[in-house]
């Protein structure tokens, strides 16, 4: 029997815009730091297609994008990351 590998191509939870339902940010970080390990523990890989959009690891304030630091928290990654 072969085995074949998964990619869960979006399983995060949508940011907070404009009122429109999506999750509190202290929810979306639960939940990405409760599903993206679990999704690694059984070989799975998975993505985050959105930069700056519901999905995303960065927000944009006054113009300016800088790093969602509960979603990179959530995900197990520091920022910056270490040089090389």
């Amino acid at each position: 029997m072969r085995s074949v590998r998964e990619l869960q191509g979006e399983p995060g939870a949508r940011a907070g815009r404009r009122g429109d339902g999506p999750a509190k940010p202290e929810g979306r970080g639960a939940w990405i730091s409760d599903v993206d390990p679990t999704l690694e523990k059984y070989g799975h890989g998975s993505t985050m297609w959105d930069y700056t959009g519901g999905f995303g690891v960065v927000v944009k304030a006054n113009g300016q994008t800088h790093p969602d630091e509960l979603t990179i928290k959530a995900l197990g990654r520091k920022y910056p990351p270490p040089e090389m």
